[in-house]
């Protein structure tokens, strides 16, 4: 027996019946709390909530929640993409894996360092100045202290940067394997 194929409906809802998801793993730092109350001030709400059949259970959105219950109160309106039946744990998953990082392309940082100005990358996009030095290899020796133990198999490493440098330290490591000529390799954080 097939499923019926899914679809989305664009509704509309108040903050306040939104049910957040419970198993969502995505957190929120103050910084990113302030860009989205920005976002939502500044270019209105862009990003849809995603829910399920039910039109109320969040299945992502948490983090806009969050922000936005306190930033708006219970009565503020959004857009939410409301599933046409309901959601499997395997879809919901896949949602929660793809709004994060699974379908978010990677950025060209020379274009971003042409394209855009520092304090703008800084401030909007939430990166860290660091990330776009001019003397890219000088890079690697910023990233952190690399350790290694006997306890762990053979060619692991662990390298430990600041929560706010994990994801330029995985991409200069995957760099750097990939320029060494390296093709199995896993990074993460």
């Amino acid at each position: 027996m097939s499923k019926e194929p899914l679809t989305w409906e664009t509704i509309h809802i108040r903050l306040g019946d939104i049910v957040p998801n419970p198993r969502n793993p995505k957190h929120s730092n103050e910084r990113t709390v302030e860009r989205l109350n920005d976002s939502i001030d500044s270019l209105g709400g862009f990003q849809n909530f995603i829910l399920d059949h039910d039109g109320v259970s969040a299945v992502d959105g948490n983090q806009r929640y969050n922000a936005w219950i306190d930033h708006k109160g219970e009565d503020f309106v959004v857009e939410a993409k409301k599933a046409s039946r309901k959601l499997t744990d395997a879809e919901i998953r896949k949602i929660i894996l793809y709004t994060g990082k699974g379908t978010h392309g990677d950025f060209d940082f020379e274009m971003l360092k042409e394209d855009f100005d520092i304090e703008e990358l800084v401030e909007l996009g939430g990166f860290d100045e660091k990330e776009f030095s001019d003397d890219w290899d000088s890079d690697i020796d910023d990233l952190g202290k690399v350790e290694s133990s006997q306890e762990l198999p053979p060619g692991r490493v662990i390298v430990t940067v600041p929560e706010e440098g994990v994801d330029h330290a995985c991409e200069v490591i995957r760099d750097a394997l990939r320029d060494a000529g390296f093709t199995d390799f896993n990074v993460s954080a």
